[in-house]
C-alpha cells in the first residue's frame, strides 16, 4: 500500500489502544438481503466507523476527513468487514460544498479515488459510487490526500446487484407498434420491450418492477404473457402466472405524434384489495440506452431553496441522480436523446433516476411513488389501495435535438390534461418582496401605485399588459407601519385597493395556504381557525406515527384534506375578494404535498392531497383572481395562470444566472403555465449592466412584468427614476414578453449553471438574448443557420441601445461590457442579400464591479400566521439586497440537492456502550495488535 496508507493505519493503532469502547456495530454492521436484489449487503455508517488523526464526529457524518489545516490527514477506519473476497459495489452518502473534493478508499486489495461533485453544501447529501475490491474480514478506510467531503454512510452491494449491462435474452416472439416517429418492439417471451428509430435501437430491453403488498416484482416473475388489446395506436399485454401470487399486471403501450406513453396496471386475480408501492414502468441498464457521451438533465421538484436545474455529464452522475416528473438523457454532441416524464399528477410523485458508477451509467428508471429530500419528504410515500391499481402515464420520447424533445414531452402533458385556459393578459406593475419586504406601509404603496400611474403605465399597456401593484408577505403590516394612517388594517387595505383602481391598475395580495407560520406547538393550540372549533394544531399535518410533521422553511405543513385548513383558505380568499383584490399569489405550496398521515383516511399520498387543496383554491378562486404560484411543484400545472420559475431573485449577477438556469432546463413551461413569472425586477442599486441583464432575463422567461424596486422612493431619486425608465419605458421590448413565450437556450454545457445565449423566433423574426457573466469586455458570436430554419438574416438590431448588428457569413457577433446582456432582433428573409456589413457597435462599457454572490439558501419568504414570514437561515443568510434583516432562526437545514437520503444520526445508546466498555477496549487492544502482526508479515 502507499506510504499515506500505512502511516494511517499507524496512527490509528495508538488511538484504538486509548479506545474505552468500540460501537457493537462497528464489528457486527447491519446486514441486508442478499445480492441481485437492489438491498445492500453490508452498511457502515460513518458516525460507527473509528475516526483517526483530526477527523472528527458531529451532525451524523464524519467531518475533516482528507487535509485539514493544510497539513494533517483525518480518516476513518472500518475493520474486519463481515463480508467475502470479492468485487463490490459501494455507495458513499456524503456531504461537500465545493467541487474539487474527493475521497481515497483504501481497502487490502487496492485504493480507489472517487471524485466527489458539490452536493450544494456541507449539510446536503449527495452519492457516488465505486467499485471497490475487498479481502475477505479485512478493513476499509476513507481519506483522501486532499480535502475531503463529510462522510455519512457506505453501502455495500454485489457488483451484479445493479449490473452495467442487460443479459443476453434468448429472443421470442414479438408485436410492434408504430409511435411518434419511433417503432415499439415488445418481446412476449421475456417481456420486456425495446426503442427503435429506422434501424437505429435506442431503447434496449426495458422491462418493469412494481411492488405489490410489500413484495417487488418484476417482468421476470410472470412467466405467462398474452395480448389483451391491439389497434393501430395501442398495444395492452397481460402479465400473469406469478408463482404462490394472485397478482396480474398490465402494461398499457399508446402511441401519439410526440411518441410514446406507457403505464402498469396491477390486478387482484382473487378478488382482494392490494397495495402499490413504487413502481418502475421503465427501467433499464446503461446498455438499454442509446447514447453515447450522455447528459443528464435533472429537473427538480419545486424552486424551494434555490435549487436548480442540473446538466449533469455522465462522469458525474451519482448513485443515483434523481430529477422529477421529467428528465432527458441526451447526447451531448448531438444533442439527439430520450425524453421520460410522468403524465399524470393526480396521485404520486415520479422520479427520473440515473444512477452512475466509474464514470458511467448503470442504471436508469422512471418510479412512480418515490419521495426523498428532493421532494422534502420525512418519511416513504405513501401507497395506492384498490383491486385495480395504476402507474401514471409515462412519456417517452426521442428527439434529434432534446430541447424539441422537452416541449413535445410539455404538449403531450397539455393534450393527457389541459393547463388552465388563462383570460388574463401580462402581468405588469409591482411587487413589494422585492425592496419594501417587512417595510410595507400604506403610504409607500399608494406611492408606488402613483409613480407606476404617472411614468410607466401608459408603456405598460401599450404593450397589452394589465397593470397590478402587489402587496406580498408582511402586508398586514400596512397600516402599523405607517404613523400617519390613523385607521385599521381593514381600511388600509380597502383604501389601498381603491386608490390602485382610481389610477386604473388592480391590486395583488399573498397567502400561504398549506403552511402557518407559528414558533412552538403551544402556540398551534392556542389559535382556533376562524369560523370554526379548529385549532392550527388540529390542522397540521402528521407523520404516520401521528406526530406533527414539523416545520419545512419554518413554518408549520398544514394538512390539505383537514376541514380546518379548508375553512382557513375559504376565510382568507373570501377576505381577499370582499377587499376587490384580483391577483392572488400563493406561496410554499410544497407543504401540501408532503407525504404523511391525513386527515382524510381515503387520500394516502401527497400529491392525492395537494390536489384537494388547489382545487378547493380553485373553487373559491373561480378565476376572480390572476393566480401566480411562487414556491410550488412545477407539476400540475392546470390549478394556475402564472407559475414563478425560480427561487427569489433579486439585482445581483448570481440572481440572474439563479433564474436563467431554470430558463435553461425548463422553457418548457411556457406551454403548461400562461404567464412564467421570472420573479420581481430589481434593478437599482446595481451597475446598469447587471440590470440589464436582470430585466434581460425578466423578458425572456415568458413573462411577468413586476418591479421589485421601492418606486416610492424612486419618486424623489432622479437617479433611480432615470434608471427605472430607460429599463422598463422601451414598448418594443416589453411586448417581446407579452408574446408569452419562453426562449430556448442556444446550447448547453454540462456542469455549468446556465447558458449564456437563448434565442426565439417570431414568424419572420429571431430573437437572441446573450449574457455576458465575465469580469471583463467579451466578443460573442452565434452561428444563426441552425436557429433560423433555413432562413437568413437581413438586418441586426440590439433592442437597448437600438445600434445596428454585423452578421457575416451567417454569424452574429457583439462585443458585450462585462457582466452585461443584449437583446437583438433579427429580420428573417427566405434569400440572402448582401448588403454591407454594418460595423459591429461597441457599446460604452460600465464600470466592472467585483462580484458578488446571493446566497444559496431557503426561500427568504417565510411567513406568519397572519401572511408575516418569519426568515429563516435553512442554509445561509437572507439575500444581499434583502430589507429589515431579521436574526436568523434556530432551524435546522432543509436538505434539497443530490441525493434522496436525508443525513444519518449517530445510532446507539448509553447504556450500551457502558455494557461493552470493557469487552470493547480489549477488542480495540486486539485488534490493533492484529494489523501491526499483519503489517510485519507483509
Amino acid at each position: 500500500m502507499k506510504k499515506q496508507t500505512l502511516f494511517r493505519k499507524s496512527a490509528v493503532f495508538v488511538l484504538a489502544l486509548c479506545l474505552t469502547v468500540l460501537p457493537l456495530c462497528v464489528l457486527f454492521p447491519r446486514q441486508a438481503s442478499a445480492a441481485g436484489t437492489g438491498e445492500p449487503l453490508l452498511t457502515l455508517e460513518g458516525v460507527d466507523g473509528v475516526p483517526g488523526g483530526k477527523a472528527t464526529v458531529g451532525n451524523g457524518k464524519v467531518n475533516d476527513l482528507g487535509l485539514s489545516g493544510g497539513e494533517i490527514e483525518g480518516n476513518v477506519f472500518f475493520f474486519d468487514l463481515p463480508l467475502k473476497t470479492g468485487r463490490y459495489l459501494a455507495v458513499i452518502t456524503y456531504c461537500s460544498g465545493a467541487d474539487d473534493r474527493y475521497f481515497i478508499i483504501d481497502t487490502d486489495s487496492g485504493s480507489v479515488k472517487l471524485p466527489c461533485p458539490n452536493t450544494g453544501g456541507f449539510d446536503i447529501p449527495g452519492k457516488a459510487s465505486a467499485l471497490l475490491d475487498v479481502t475477505e474480514h479485512g478493513d476499509l478506510i476513507v481519506g483522501s490526500d486532499w480535502y475531503a467531503p463529510d462522510l455519512v454512510r457506505i453501502e455495500l452491494y454485489a457488483d451484479d446487484a445493479f449490473p452495467l449491462d442487460g443479459t443476453d435474452l434468448v429472443r421470442g416472439e414479438t408485436e410492434t407498434l408504430g409511435c411518434g416517429g419511433a417503432t415499439l418492439s415488445f418481446d412476449l417471451k421475456n417481456g420486456v420491450w425495446s426503442l427503435y428509430t429506422g434501424e437505429t435501437e435506442r431503447i434496449k430491453d426495458c422491462f418493469f418492477t412494481v411492488t405489490v403488498n410489500g413484495r417487488q416484482l418484476t417482468n421476470e416473475d410472470f412467466p405467462v404473457r398474452e395480448i389483451k388489446e391491439k389497434s393501430e395506436d395501442l398495444l395492452t399485454v397481460r402479465h400473469s402466472g406469478e408463482k404462490g401470487g394472485d397478482v396480474e399486471v398490465e402494461q398499457r403501450f399508446r402511441a401519439t405524434p410526440e411518441g410514446l406513453e406507457t403505464a402498469l396496471t396491477v390486478l387482484s386475480s382473487n378478488g382482494k384489495e392490494l397495495t402499490l408501492g413504487d413502481a418502475s414502468p421503465v427501467l433499464l441498464h446503461t446498455g438499454g440506452v442509446g447514447v453515447e457521451k450522455g447528459v443528464f438533465l435533472q429537473i427538480p421538484f419545486d424552486n424551494d431553496a434555490w435549487t436548480e436545474p442540473r446538466f449533469l455529464a455522465e462522469d458525474r452522475i451519482g448513485f443515483p441522480s434523481v430529477g422529477w416528473e421529467v428528465g432527458a438523457w441526451f447526447d451531448r454532441d448531438s444533442g439527439e436523446g430520450l425524453i421520460f416524464g410522468s403524465l399524470d399528477h393526480d396521485a404520486v410523485k415520479t422520479g427520473v433516476e440515473a444512477y452512475g458508477t466509474d464514470g458511467k451509467l448503470r442504471r436508469f428508471a422512471v418510479r412512480t411513488g418515490a419521495a426523498g429530500a428532493g421532494t422534502h419528504d420525512l418519511c416513504p410515500h405513501g401507497v395506492l389501495t384498490g383491486k385495480t391499481v395504476s402507474t401514471p402515464a409515462i412519456y417517452v420520447g426521442f428527439a434529434q435535438d432534446w430541447r424539441d424533445g422537452m416541449e413535445r414531452f410539455a404538449h403531450a402533458c397539455a393534450a393527457h390534461e389541459a393547463p388552465k385556459a388563462s383570460s388574463f393578459t401580462l402581468p405588469c406593475g409591482f411587487n413589494s418582496w422585492g425592496r419594501m419586504q417587512s417595510g410595507v406601509s400604506y403610504g409607500a404603496m399608494t406611492g408606488v401605485s402613483d409613480f407606476v400611474a404617472g411614468e410607466l403605465q401608459k408603456t405598460f399597456e401599450d404593450a397589452g399588459g394589465t397593470v397590478y401593484i402587489n402587496l406580498d408577505s408582511y402586508w398586514n403590516r400596512l397600516a402599523s407601519n405607517d404613523p400617519s394612517f390613523k385607521g385599521d388594517l381593514d381600511e388600509a387595505l380597502s383604501l389601498f385597493v381603491a386608490h390602485c383602481r382610481e389610477n386604473r391598475q388592480q391590486a395583488g395580495i399573498y397567502l400561504t395556504p398549506f403552511a402557518v407560520w407559528k414558533d412552538s406547538e403551544d402556540d398551534l393550540k392556542n389559535e382556533k381557525i376562524a369560523g370554526t372549533d379548529y385549532t392550527f394544531f388540529d390542522a397540521a399535518l402528521r407523520l404516520p406515527d401521528g406526530t406533527l410533521w414539523g416545520k419545512l422553511d419554518g413554518g408549520w405543513a398544514l394538512d390539505p384534506t383537514h376541514p380546518g385548513t379548508a375553512a382557513y383558505i375559504a376565510d382568507r380568499i373570501g377576505y381577499f375578494k370582499k377587499l376587490g383584490f384580483t391577483y392572488l399569489k400563493l406561496d410554499f405550496l410544497t407543504h401540501g404535498a408532503l407525504e404523511g398521515k391525513h386527515y382524510d383516511g381515503k387520500i394516502t399520498t401527497g400529491m392525492q392531497a395537494y390536489n384537494v387543496g388547489m382545487k378547493l383554491i380553485e373553487e373559491l378562486c373561480q378565476n376572480d383572481f390572476f393566480i401566480n404560484l411562487s414556491i410550488s411543484p412545477i407539476f400540475p400545472y392546470r390549478y394556475a395562470d402564472g407559475r414563478r420559475m425560480s427561487c427569489d431573485a433579486f439585482s445581483s449577477l448570481d440572481d440572474t444566472k439563479h433564474l436563467l438556469s431554470h430558463i435553461t432546463a425548463c422553457f418548457f413551461e411556457g406551454a403548461l403555465y400562461a404567464f412564467p413569472d421570472p420573479d420581481h425586477l430589481v434593478v437599482t442599486g446595481v451597475p446598469e449592466g447587471l440590470a440589464r441583464a436582470r430585466v434581460t432575463s425578466g423578458i425572456i422567461s415568458g413573462a411577468s412584468i413586476l418591479l421589485g424596486d421601492d418606486l416610492s422612493k424612486a419618486a424623489r431619486d432622479e437617479t433611480a427614476k432615470k434608471r427605472i425608465k430607460e429599463l422598463f419605458e422601451k414598448e418594443e421590448i416589453l411586448k417581446i414578453a407579452a408574446r408569452g413565450n419562453t426562449f430556448r437556450p442556444v446550447s448547453v454545457t454540462p456542469g455549468q449553471r446556465c447558458a449564456d445565449a437563448y434565442f426565439d423566433t417570431d414568424g419572420d423574426t429571431l430573437y437572441l438574448a446573450l449574457f455576458n457573466f465575465d469580469a471583463t469586455k467579451k466578443k460573442m458570436t452565434v452561428d444563426l443557420p441552425e436557429l433560423t430554419g433555413g432562413k437568413f438574416a437581413a438586418k441586426a438590431t440590439e433592442l437597448w441601445k437600438g445600434l445596428a448588428v454585423t452578421v457575416e457569413n451567417g454569424a452574429l457577433t457583439v462585443s458585450l461590457p462585462a457582466q452585461d446582456a443584449a437583446l437583438i432582433k433579427i429580420a428573417l428573409s427566405d434569400k440572402a442579400d448582401d448588403p454591407t456589413p454594418t460595423p459591429t457597435p461597441t457599446p460604452t462599457p460600465t464600470p466592472t464591479p467585483t462580484p458578488t454572490t446571493a446566497p444559496t439558501a431557503t426561500d427568504a419568504q417565510t411567513a406568519s400566521p397572519d401572511e408575516t414570514p418569519a426568515p429563516t437561515s435553512d442554509t445561509a443568510s437572507a439575500p444581499e439586497t434583502a430589507v429589515d434583516p431579521t436574526p436568523p432562526s434556530e432551524e435546522p437545514a432543509e436538505t434539497n440537492a443530490g441525493s434522496e437520503t436525508p443525513p444519518a444520526t449517530p445510532s446507539g445508546s448509553i447504556g450500551a456502550w457502558i455494557a461493552l466498555a470493557a469487552a470493547g477496549a480489549l477488542l480495540a487492544a486486539g485488534c490493533a495488535v492484529f494489523l501491526i502482526l499483519r503489517k510485519r508479515k507483509k
